[in-house]
């Protein structure tokens, strides 16, 4: 793919910046880690929203605020990459690579993650409701305070992830392997019936690991939780 006048008019770049842009390449650039590192020395924005990255080769791209809204990324390489804060909302993530990408409080709701490799990847405050990442391979990632709430993680593997402080509040983990992974102050659901005052109580919580086929991951998840003295449903001591 070429980054030209027209892409960038495509893309809702300003008249000024797509002036600014032609002057410094007249015949465009060819969309790859390393030009989006000039383009970045530049201070251009990355604005690509509704562009197909098809099996693209983005290992270690600077993509930080990017707007990759509802773009096309399947099976796209982006291990590595920078996703800062970056915007894919509804884009097409389908096999793509994000193994040790950083994608700290990036938007990636709604996405199709299916079949996506987020080994070691850095999801801290990640937005990804309603993503679907079923059999996801988030091995050793980091999801502290992403907000999963009403993800399908069915079959995804998040052993020894980090899933503390997140909400995963109707999420889907049915089949999903949880051993080692940490889940301290997780949210799994609402206020249990008997009305704790705490986020989840610990039958819930349990109720809601007990869908996975994981039975040490299980155990490790309800250890962990009765660790932080949370009451039992009815027991409000």
């Amino acid at each position: 793919m070429i980054i030209n006048r027209f892409t960038l008019a495509y893309s809702g770049a300003c008249e000024e910046e797509v002036s600014r842009f032609c002057k410094l390449w007249p015949d465009g650039l060819e969309l790859n880690a390393k030009n989006l590192a000039l383009v970045r020395e530049h201070e251009f924005q990355i604005w690509l929203p509704g562009v197909s990255l098809y099996n693209m080769d983005l290992q270690g791209a600077d993509l930080r605020g990017a707007n990759l809204r509802g773009a096309n990324l399947q099976e796209a390489n982006l291990s590595e990459a920078n996703l800062t804060v970056a915007s894919l909302r509804r884009a097409n993530l389908f096999g793509a690579n994000f193994g040790g990408a950083n994608l700290f409080e990036a938007d990636l709701c709604k996405t199709n993650l299916l079949g996506a490799n987020l080994l070691k990847a850095n999801l801290e405050g990640t937005y990804l409701s309603e993503a679907n990442l079923f059999e996801v391979d988030l091995r050793r990632a980091n999801l502290h305070r992403a907000k999963l709430r009403r993800a399908n993680l069915s079959g995804a593997d998040l052993e020894g992830a980090n899933l503390e402080d997140a909400d995963l509040t109707d999420a889907n983990l049915e089949g999903a392997l949880l051993f080692g992974a940490n889940l301290e102050n997780a949210k799994f659901g609402e206020i249990c019936s008997q009305k704790s005052t705490n986020n989840t109580c610990s039958e819930c919580m349990a109720e809601s690991l007990l869908a996975t086929k994981g039975i040490f991951g299980i155990l490790r998840a309800i250890t962990k939780v009765m660790a932080r003295k949370i009451p039992w449903c009815g027991n409000g001591t």
